[in-house]
């Protein structure tokens, strides 16, 4: 199938090859001779319509990358912000429990009791 078409279009290039070389020594032009210009004309319009199709979707991929961009520096931002608000808090926790008085209220409970002497008569 592809030598079919490869045969086929290098039989296309001959003809047209030739057909310009008659053109040239004639000093005229043919029938379908203009039938270059119009498809130059298509195909000039074509590309700019494509081109700017691609500027486009290229410009909406841009602005989508921008937002994925902006949106993950701020949530890493925000994630940050949040990991140093709860250092702050633990750490200003700890500094308002050291402040804070222990009152003896009552007795311990007898578990603990029974835990505290056993632990006596050992350290001793």
């Amino acid at each position: 199938m592809l030598t079919i078409i490869f045969i086929a279009s290098l039989v296309l290039i001959a003809i047209m090859i030739g057909w310009k070389m008659i053109e040239e020594r004639n000093q005229e032009k043919f029938l379908f001779s203009d039938l270059r210009n119009v498809a130059d004309g298509v195909s000039e319009k074509i590309s700019a319509k494509t081109k700017k199709f691609i500027l486009v979707l290229n410009r909406r991929n841009i602005e989508l990358l921008a937002i994925f961009i902006v949106s993950a520096i701020l949530g890493g931002a925000l994630s940050a912000r949040r990991a140093l608000r709860l250092k702050s808090l633990k750490y200003i926790d700890s500094l308002n429990n050291r402040k804070v008085n222990l009152k003896k209220k009552g007795s311990a409970s007898f578990f603990l009791k029974n835990v505290s002497e056993y632990k006596g008569k050992y350290i001793k």
